[in-house]
């Protein structure tokens, strides 16, 4: 019996020590699951912050902004910034908005359309030498697009794309300039080639004896299994060509850089800060609106994208 008891107390003394172990490990977790969310909720104030500042300067009136107490909310909420900013007689901020809508959307749709059919021809189709293509395609992607500036300059400045003063521009050639060289975006590619191995191989197979061609299966089986990819693709080539400054800046043409440069750089330092901010809103809001539509998309891209994103 007394063997029995002291059994009983070894175990449960084993016990206790195990339990307050376990304890000590729960708080431990705990504290860390506290530091961590302390530690995100510091990181999105930060990052949030300058936005918020921006949205609440662009709805303040001059008085406003120029008070050297700083309010917030506004004492005086004012949308004539945004109607003052579009009115702007020495440059036509709507015109520049515009041209820019219209790069991005061919910019985005050629550039889409080559991706996708390079990807099927990598990732479907059988012809010599692919393997190697396929690598030097792959080996491609080390080649930072700043490091082309010069050649691609070079190369639209003797196709007579750019702007140069003396009449000589083929017609549409600073639209051309500012898109085709940017067209074969090497990551897209490869992102699509990759998903395109979760589409199962029998369903080309079968297509084949159904009699369906190569184009066919493309646009009716293998571009819907994508669909989720080709939409990340899109969001991506989109918001680098809003995005892209120094090329556009480069080919624009110089009447219009100058005119573009001259206010920015002298008519801007005139300017008040809700003015200001009411630009640089202008400027982000569609980044900022794709971002609210398509964050299931985005996210899923910056995750498939592993290590090059």
């Amino acid at each position: 019996m007394y063997c029995y008891t002291r059994a009983l107390l070894y175990f449960k003394n084993i016990f206790n020590f195990c339990l307050q172990k376990i304890k000590k490990i729960k708080i431990i977790e705990i504290f860390i699951c506290i530091f961590k969310y302390i530690f995100l909720v510091l990181c999105a104030i930060f990052l949030v912050f300058p936005f918020v500042f921006m949205i609440i300067c662009t709805l303040k009136s001059d008085q406003d902004i120029l008070s050297s107490n700083f309010s917030f909310p506004p004492k005086e909420i004012t949308f004539k910034n945004f109607y003052r900013v579009l009115d702007f007689k020495e440059i036509n901020l709507f015109e520049y908005f515009l041209n820019t809508v219209k790069m991005v959307f061919f910019s985005t749709l050629l550039g889409t359309f080559i991706s996708i059919i390079t990807a099927f021809c990598f990732s479907i189709l059988k012809f010599k030498s692919k393997k190697t293509l396929y690598t030097l395609l792959f080996l491609g992607m080390i080649i930072n697009n700043e490091s082309l500036l010069l050649t691609n300059f070079r190369t639209v400045t003797s196709l007579k794309m750019t702007d140069t003063g003396d009449g000589s521009t083929i017609i549409g050639g600073v639209y051309l300039a500012m898109i085709l060289p940017f067209l074969v975006d090497i990551f897209h590619i490869f992102l699509l080639i990759e998903n395109s191995k979760k589409v199962p191989r029998e369903l080309y197979y079968a297509s084949k004896i159904d009699g369906t061609n190569d184009w066919n299966y493309l646009w009716k089986i293998w571009v819907p299994i994508l669909k989720p990819t080709i939409v990340t693709t899109i969001i991506f080539r989109s918001i680098a060509a809003w995005n892209s400054y120094m090329w556009p800046e480069l080919v624009g043409g110089k009447l219009l850089t100058n005119k573009v440069r001259r206010f920015f750089y002298h008519e801007a330092e005139n300017l008040t800060m809700n003015l200001q901010m009411t630009i640089s809103f202008l400027v982000i809001l569609p980044l900022i609106l794709i971002f609210l539509f398509f964050k299931k998309y985005i996210i899923t891209g910056e995750l498939q994208s592993g290590i090059k994103g």
